[in-house]
């Protein structure tokens, strides 16, 4: 099959019908990328051009970031630096750098399109197939927290987009196209992930435990020398243990769990307490993973209450609301990628063995109740994209265009549905988002000459703006009183 499927004939055959059809493809593909580049144009620019203060952003991320290349005055509380002594840096390091290189805060909030333009462009360099890459982008924009995650500084979209690099690298391999740049891409992506959040660390394992017996199959095989295999076995290793033993080494602990809530793997009754906490919705309490999880995926939220429901990159309601951090990915898109890779498994139309480590890593991932916040497991949707982006030309034509052009509608209907402002371009600087109480400090505070930090008492996630208009004019420091 190929995608000139995808176009009617306009005639019944004959010389002038095999060129129409031609013309025709290569006018709907044209169409195609046009509207693509466009959205993703605008985007991009706001990604990085658009400052937005949200929560974590503002709380943490940021003021991380600028820290780490000396950009800033501000220093968070004793309880957070504790705290991000364990956090992985690779995503702050890119949004520091962001901000260091061009010299606006709002490059910050880039992170995650820089982890997106880095997954498609190791797709490209793998397989070469702009098809892929062009559906792969349509499916994107019919996941909301995709969409939301793609101009904000959180770094769930980058930390899901680096191990989706890693499973290019593997799917790849098992392919055997360009087995070396493979298993390059395969390590590099898994190794970032890694070293960009401890989330990431569960799935980053289960893809390697794959990919390192897939090398072995190389190996064996002859289609890799062992020297290569054996260097690329060590990477590996080298590069998923790394942070987590650096941690345990310093500070006896991979990650401290105090700071990250329901991470329990192991919960052996529904009357268990962390599954009875007034912090989740209680659609959620009393039941046992990987329940919780399904709810939230599948939306299912939606039919236990009359609140209305609606799409935000935290999914932030209020405490006691069923929608409370539940859903994000669209309960449509979500049916539609199961179905077509069940088809696709049942078929052989998908490699079994890389589908069997993406279904592995959704089994270990809903496990862990915090994952019933779909934005920490952005990469399953990013994957099951590539999948079916990979591997459309096997599904029976019907098939392939209904589910193209259900995607398609998705995509539109997430459009319209998003937050009234998602679509507007709000260029101001950081300081026009600056609290009055902040205003207010800046100008007591504008002429002193100061060698230690005032101490300010936590404003909420706010606190950085007390540091100045640029958040370097001011020395402060938080205490975790608020």
């Amino acid at each position: 099959m190929t995608e000139g499927s995808l176009i009617s004939p306009m005639t019944n055959g004959g010389a002038a019908g095999q060129n129409i059809r031609p013309r025709m493809h290569g006018v709907s593909v044209a169409l195609h990328w046009l509207i693509l580049a466009g959205t993703y144009g605008f985007l991009i620019l706001k990604a990085f051009l658009v400052f937005r203060p949200t929560y974590d952003f503002v709380w943490y991320h940021l003021p991380h970031a600028l820290r780490l290349f000396h950009l800033t005055t501000f220093t968070y509380q004793p309880s957070l630096i504790l705290r991000m002594k364990y956090f992985p840096p690779l995503a702050h390091l890119v949004q520091g750098f962001s901000v260091w290189v061009t010299g606006r805060m709002s490059a910050a909030n880039g992170v995650g399109m820089v982890g997106l333009m880095a997954a498609v462009l190791a797709m490209f360099l793998i397989f070469r197939n702009e098809k892929m890459v062009r559906w792969f982008l349509t499916f994107c924009l019919a996941v909301p927290l995709i969409v939301l995650h793609m101009t904000i500084g959180y770094i769930d979209l980058f930390t899901g987009c680096m191990l989706l690099i890693g499973f290019v690298g593997f799917l790849g391999m098992t392919l055997r196209l360009r087995l070396r740049l493979s298993g390059f891409i395969f390590v590099a992506g898994l190794t970032a992930a890694m070293f960009s959040k401890a989330l990431a660390w569960m799935p980053a394992i289960i893809f390697g435990l794959f990919g390192f017996v897939q090398i072995v199959r190389l190996v064996r095989s002859h289609d890799i020398t062992a020297r290569l295999g054996w260097a690329l076995g060590l990477t590996l290793l080298i590069g998923i243990g790394a942070f987590p033993t650096s941690n345990f080494l310093r500070y006896g602990s991979t990650n401290p769990d105090s700071y990250v809530p329901f991470t329990r793997l192991v919960l052996t009754r529904p009357s268990d307490p962390i599954l009875n906490t007034p912090a989740l919705p209680p659609i959620v309490r009393g039941r046992m993973p990987p329940i919780p999880f399904l709810l939230s995926a599948f939306e299912i939220n939606r039919l236990f209450s009359d609140e209305p429901y609606h799409w935000s990159f935290d999914e932030n309601f209020r405490p006691g609301s069923q929608h409370e951090r539940m859903g994000g990915w669209f309960f449509v898109t979500v049916c539609i990628a199961t179905v077509l890779l069940l088809i696709g498994f049942g078929k052989k139309i998908i490699p079994r063995f890389p589908l069997a480590a993406f279904f592995c890593a959704i089994a270990g991932i809903s496990t862990i109740l915090l994952y019933l916040e779909l934005r920490y497991a952005l990469f399953i949707p990013l994957i099951a994209a590539f999948l079916l982006s990979a591997f459309w030309d096997g599904y029976p034509r019907i098939i392939r265009l209904t589910a193209q052009t259900a995607l398609i509608l998705c995509a539109l209907y997430v459009a319209s549905q998003l937050p009234a402002d998602f679509w507007s371009m709000d260029t101001r600087p950081p300081e026009a988002f600056a609290p009055p109480e902040a205003r207010a400090f800046w100008i007591q505070h504008q002429n002193e000459k100061l060698t230690e930090p005032i101490p300010i008492k936590r404003a909420g996630s706010m606190s950085i703006f007390w540091s100045g208009p640029t958040f370097s004019e001011i020395p402060v420091i938080v205490t975790d009183e608020e």
